[in-house]
């Protein structure tokens, strides 16, 4: 229950930092106009549930019993399906701008996705590597 919760609170800090970058960004194209009153509110617990949907399903990466393909596949899915729903309720997919637009929209949001997973991947493969290091040279002394 703790690494849940742990997994939980990391979901929701790392969502409400991307709401707080991408609203930076947008407000300062002039496009920020959901940032402001109940918008705003809105946008945020949006984004906070979807670090939710990515940062609570990454205790999946815990289990020595499943493939890192069938644990990527377990993790992004179940990110991606609660990011497409919420970007549906918050407005965030571009559905009156046709079936093109809708189509883009999920590619760049599956290359972010897999950019911002490939960061995590790296930092804790090099973290491994660290500690491993240290290890054997604990060994070795």
């Amino acid at each position: 229950m703790r690494r849940f919760i742990k997994y939980l609170l990391y979901g929701i800090s790392y969502g409400c930092t991307w709401f707080v970058l991408i609203g930076i960004i947008v407000t300062a194209c002039g496009k920020g106009q959901a940032f402001s009153g109940t918008g705003f509110i809105e946008q945020a617990i949006a984004a906070a549930i979807v670090g939710i949907g990515f940062g609570t399903t990454s205790i999946i990466y815990e289990s020595e019993r499943l493939a890192l393909p069938v644990q990527t596949i377990i993790h992004m899915g179940i990110g991606f399906a609660v990011f497409f729903a919420v970007g549906t309720w918050a407005g965030w997919v571009p559905f009156q701008a046709g079936a093109a637009a809708v189509a883009i929209f999920i590619v760049l949001e599956v290359i972010i996705g897999f950019a911002i997973w490939g960061c995590f991947c790296t930092y804790h493969r090099r973290l491994a590597k660290k500690m491993n290091k240290k290890i054997q040279e604990r060994q070795k002394a």
